[in-house]
Parts: structure tokens; C-alpha cells; sequence
């Protein structure tokens, strides 16, 4: 019996520790594979968007020609050095202006948006990816980023040595 539950265990191990890995594999793809596609990536700080792009989402944009903006467009743009990501309301293309509006705001924002300040469109939005990021860029989330990975290192080699142990021995 003592031999099956150590199977048992083993393989729970090797499932935990390369799930573990897995999913730094897929944070660390999320966070810094975007310049590779050409991406712009921003955490949203404020919840002026929410529900539809919420407080601590990563959201990531591409470049897109303000000119072919649509209304109801989700852009990225800045506004005195500052990152916003807001809803376009209407594109003033005469005057190549951009009028805006955070969804969660009942009116639009103060000051249209030259075409020049315009980062360009939000293709996808990651719920609590920005929080996460915010977090692993500091010095505690390093910490415990590099605890996780070891603790996944040492699972698997636990895991192996489970293994190794219950081969039987050639005479």
C-alpha cells in the first residue's frame, strides 16, 4: 500500500511543481513579450473605465492612426505626460481632435485629445494581470517570485526523487 500511495504522491508532486512553472511561464510571457508584437502595455490605476476595463487590469494596445478612430474606440493617449485610457466619444477629424470619456464618468473629459498624443487603440484587457505586475515589480514580489520558482524546483526534484526510490534495484 505504501508503494501505491507514493505514486500517488509523486505524481501529485510533478503535477504541482509544473503547474507552478507553467503559470510563471505565462505571467512572464504576459508581461514581457508585448514590445515583441510592437505593443504598448499600461496598468490601469484608476477605476474611470470600469466596468468595462477595471482597476488593475493590464490592457495593451496597438498603434493605430487616430485618423481611423471610431466612435466608442477604446484608446490609449496622453494627457501632460500621463498615460489614460479612455472611450472615444466622437473624432473631430477636421480639426484632428479626439473627445473623450472614461465610462465610469458621466461627462466628457475637459480637454479633447490632440491626434499627436495618441498612443493608439486597446486590443485586449487582462483583469488583475496590472495589479500582479505592480506587485512583481517590487522588491517584496521579486522575493516572493523567486520563492515560488524554487519552490516549483524543489517539488519536481522531490517528485524525481520519489521516483528514483521506487525502481527496483538490478542485482
Amino acid at each position: 500500500m505504501k508503494k501505491n500511495s507514493n505514486s500517488v504522491l509523486s505524481l501529485l508532486l510533478h503535477v504541482t511543481g509544473w503547474a507552478m512553472l507553467t503559470a510563471i511561464v505565462c505571467i512572464m510571457l504576459a508581461l514581457y513579450l508585448a514590445p515583441v508584437f510592437h505593443l504598448h502595455q499600461y496598468r490601469i490605476v484608476s477605476p474611470s473605465m470600469e466596468p468595462t476595463v477595471s482597476e488593475g487590469s493590464l490592457v495593451y494596445v496597438k498603434e493605430k492612426a487616430p485618423g481611423l478612430m471610431e466612435e466608442g474606440t477604446i484608446i490609449a493617449f496622453e494627457r501632460n505626460g500621463i498615460p489614460v485610457i479612455h472611450r472615444v466619444v466622437n473624432n473631430l477629424r477636421e480639426q484632428k481632435l479626439l473627445i473623450t470619456k472614461g465610462d465610469a464618468n458621466s461627462i466628457n473629459d475637459p480637454d479633447p485629445v490632440d491626434y499627436r498624443n495618441v498612443v493608439g487603440e486597446v486590443i485586449l484587457v487582462i483583469p488583475y494581470l496590472g495589479t500582479l505586475s505592480g506587485f512583481l515589480s517590487s522588491a517584496g514580489g521579486k522575493i516572493v517570485f523567486l520563492e515560488i520558482l524554487a519552490g516549483a524546483y524543489l517539488l519536481l526534484m522531490l517528485a524525481d526523487r520519489m521516483e528514483k526510490k521506487k525502481e527496483p534495484k538490478d542485482s
